[in-house]
């Protein structure tokens, strides 16, 4: 009996990238996304803060009227490495480096304001570009309808007006033509020229904080979709806390929502993560579990899973309807019954162990658990130890981007920034 499909051994794993695939050692994103998905269409989990895409469309802006300046198209990439540097540190310097909400905080905490310079080899974060708001922002933006890509360059959907004093911009664009022509690592805060850029640092600075665009970024990030509008309007402020409480959150949409549509997406996601919360706790524990028998793990731990439930759950997620991504369709099947046991707690661990181990050798990674042919589980990935919490219709674990949404509508609030 083939334990895994062809179709699922020589699909390329699309779903994560880089250092995120290693940190879904059961490719749950791939699944969970795509319901949350069906409500939530533009964002992701790391576009989840209206700065970013201020930041974004802001720095697009003063990238065409660089190139006028310049009567020609010059790297878009390249120019915005520096524009996001200047956005970041002249906001560092009015608000602390600790108060910066977006990538490369880490960078600028770090470094002494002093040593604050434009620079191609000394960047706010390792690979900036995609780990800054160029590589975690764009795919958002350009779903939302805030920018789209023309003529191998991302372009803005809408014009926007950036206010920036004439001296204030021709010192910026001088300072990233400079970098761009020569390579250079060109300081922004000596003795020597701080003062003459104090009036820009303010004005970069006021950008982020007053989202000159809010109103457009509302009505493209949220109101144009109707789904996350209806959701938005159910988050209230009890809501904004940093610890979303998923089951309560749900429960409001539940008792306030009437579109059938709606309705129905609810009722998946919720059949989804009763499931996939068990699965993927079950997962860490075994992590912790080093050098532990499956025997020993099942006789210490088999009273915290009710399995019966665990069975009906796993065939509601079996049923979960999905024809249109083959991935998420041949992983649902496995972790529906196809690999994973869910009748015994024994054959549950060594089957998604099994599923783990394809998976992983399939992304090329080393597996985080294998189990020795006497039965000793060995964890390369080894976890701090924790009180099982397997209560199935209770524990969530994942987020189907509602804390990003949630996040978008907070720092739109006319009193944030």
């Amino acid at each position: 009996m083939k334990l895994f499909s062809e179709a699922y051994l020589s699909e390329e794993d699309r779903d994560l990238i880089g250092s995120q695939s290693s940190r879904d050692p059961l490719g749950l994103m791939a699944i969970w996304s795509h319901f949350g998905r069906k409500i939530i269409y533009n964002l992701t989990e790391t576009s989840n803060h209206a700065m970013g895409f201020q930041l974004l469309i802001a720095s697009l802006k003063m990238y065409e009227m660089f190139c006028v300046q310049e009567n020609k198209w010059v790297n878009q990439r390249n120019f915005f490495l520096l524009m996001e540097q200047y956005f970041a540190y002249s906001y560092a310097l009015k608000n602390g480096p600790a108060e910066y909400p977006l990538p490369g905080k880490r960078a600028l905490v770090g470094r002494p304001q002093e040593d604050y310079a434009l620079s191609f080899q000394h960047k706010l974060l390792q690979g900036q570009l995609g780990n800054g708001v160029w590589g975690l922002f764009r795919g958002a933006a350009e779903r939302s309808g805030l920018i789209s890509f023309c003529e191998k360059k991302d372009v803005l959907c809408d014009d926007v007006s950036i206010e920036i004093s004439e001296d204030d911009c021709k010192i910026l664009f001088n300072d990233i033509r400079k970098v761009m022509e020569n390579d250079i690592d060109l300081p922004l805060k000596k003795r020597t020229n701080a003062r003459s850029r104090g009036g820009l640092f303010s004005s970069l600075s006021n950008i982020l904080e007053t989202l000159p665009q809010r109103e457009l970024l509302r009505e493209k990030l949220i109101n144009k979709f109707p789904k996350q509008t209806i959701i938005s309007r159910i988050i209230k402020e009890e809501f904004f806390s940093p610890e979303i409480k998923y089951r309560d959150f749900i429960k409001a949409i539940r008792d306030e929502i009437e579109e059938p549509d709606l309705i129905q997406n609810i009722e998946e996601i919720e059949n989804c993560e009763n499931y996939l919360a068990i699965i993927a706790s079950v997962f860490d524990y075994l992590c912790t579990m080093d050098g532990q028998s499956i025997d020993s793990v099942v006789n210490r731990t088999g009273r915290f899973l009710n399995l019966n439930k665990l069975t009906k759950a796993q065939k509601s997620f079996k049923q979960l309807p999905c024809n249109s991504n083959d991935t998420v369709r041949n992983r649902i099947n496995m972790l529906g019954g196809e690999v994973i046991i869910a009748t015994s707690f024994k054959e549950c661990i060594q089957t998604l162990v099994q599923y783990h181990e394809h998976l992983m050798e399939k992304r090329h990674n080393e597996a985080w658990i294998t189990i020795e042919s006497n039965g000793v589980l060995v964890v390369s990935q080894k976890a701090d130890p924790f009180e099982p919490d397997w209560n199935i219709g209770e524990t969530w674990r994942h987020d189907y981007f509602f804390s990003s949404l949630r996040n978008i509508k907070r720092t739109l609030r006319r009193e944030a920034s």
